[in-house]
């Protein structure tokens, strides 16, 4: 990932939890392990009692519903975060 992507994604994950109050030497790590993911209005990010997230998700642009039996039970919009923190 180029210098200046890394650098745009440490400062946007800055300014949202988990990530505020790292270190920018954190943050620029963290930054340059990041895969870009782009979904389509209705397509299936992830499932709920399916299998494990593979990943943290992050919103970035535009917005996720949480649906729980049909009903939605949140909306993630940039910052708001789903899935698992690999260790």
């Amino acid at each position: 990932m180029e210098q200046e992507q890394t650098h745009e994604i440490a400062s946007f994950l800055a300014r949202h939890a988990p990530f505020e109050g790292l270190a920018e030497q954190e943050l620029e790590a963290i930054a340059a392990t990041v895969a870009r993911r782009l979904y389509a209005a209705g397509e299936v990010a992830l499932v709920e009692d399916g299998p494990p997230a593979e990943a943290f998700y992050v919103i970035h642009d535009g917005s996720m519903e949480l649906v729980h039996e049909d009903e939605v039970i949140d909306i993630l919009e940039p910052g708001g975060a789903s899935g698992t923190r690999r260790s």
